[in-house]
């Protein structure tokens, strides 16, 4: 699959600086995007894409970000911010494109004439983008002990994230099966045993990251189910560990459209 990144970095904009500058990173592009004013200010959100492609997408993502965090430490009352935001595509699944964004940097505060510095950092959240509109899903986080580490364990263990784009909550049964080769056929596999299987409520517009489902090496098959007003709907999708460098590998995904399975590429944190 393939993968996009965006860096976007705002370079301190302080109290008492005449002018501010900030510089976005993309592709090997620098550019200015702006001069800032005597005191930290809120910024208005980011013009959306006029066609979405992955590059626009992930560009007006990062910008959203960083507009975003920006304008919640200055209602906070923030002297000095130092912010850098990355996005990376993830998948296009119907007419949405989604994308994961971070950011980290630090904030500086005054108070009673001294100076307070703190650290910034996220952890990484999704994006939904529709010709309609944005959306940034909330992540609650979960660590399951799954099959449990052993001596082959694998750095990034097996994760899921059920992402609901839906204005309602939904109701999802999760399960994962580790798979066996068959004695002298390597490509065939057979039913395995079953790490996890488990139903979440996940709420509108939000997504919940389970992590360390499984740490062996292997094949493991995710499988999501979903049942609404008589209505059934399955999702797989089959996973090799190692797998990416991330703490989730697979998004299980409820939009309009209905219930989809996708693998996540790497991602590369702040």
């Amino acid at each position: 699959m393939d993968r996009r990144g965006f860096l976007a970095r705002s370079v301190r904009a302080a109290v008492g600086v005449g002018s501010v500058a900030g510089v976005v990173a993309g592709s090997g592009c620098v550019e200015r995007i702006g001069a800032g004013s005597p005191s930290l200010a809120e910024r208005d959100p980011p013009d959306r894409p006029a066609s979405l492609t992955e590059s626009s997408v992930v560009e007006y993502v990062a910008a959203v970000e960083e507009v975003r965090t920006h304008n919640e430490h200055v209602r906070k009352g923030a002297t000095e911010l130092d912010l850098t935001t990355t996005a990376t595509f993830d998948y296009e699944a119907g007419d949405g494109y989604h994308v994961t964004a971070q950011h980290a940097g630090t904030v500086s505060h005054e108070r009673n004439g001294e100076r307070s510095v703190g650290e910034l950092y996220s952890r990484p959240v999704p994006y939904r983008v529709t010709p309609e509109e944005t959306i940034r899903l909330s992540v609650e986080r979960d660590r399951i002990e799954g099959d449990g580490p052993d001596d082959g364990s694998v750095d990034a263990p097996l994760g899921v994230r059920l992402c609901n784009a839906l204005d309602r909550p939904r109701e999802v049964t999760l399960e994962v099966v580790r798979h066996e080769t068959a004695d002298g056929e390597t490509a065939a596999l057979l039913d395995g045993v079953s790490v996890i299987d488990r139903e979440r409520t996940v709420g509108a517009r939000e997504a919940i990251e389970l992590r360390g489902i499984a740490a062996t090496p292997g094949t493991y098959r995710v499988i999501a189910h979903v049942s609404e007003n008589g209505v059934t709907g399955q999702g797989r999708i089959d996973i090799e560990l190692p797998g990416v460098d991330r703490g989730s590998n697979v998004d299980v995904l409820s939009t309009p459209d209905g219930l989809s399975t996708r693998a996540l590429p790497p991602f590369d944190p702040i």
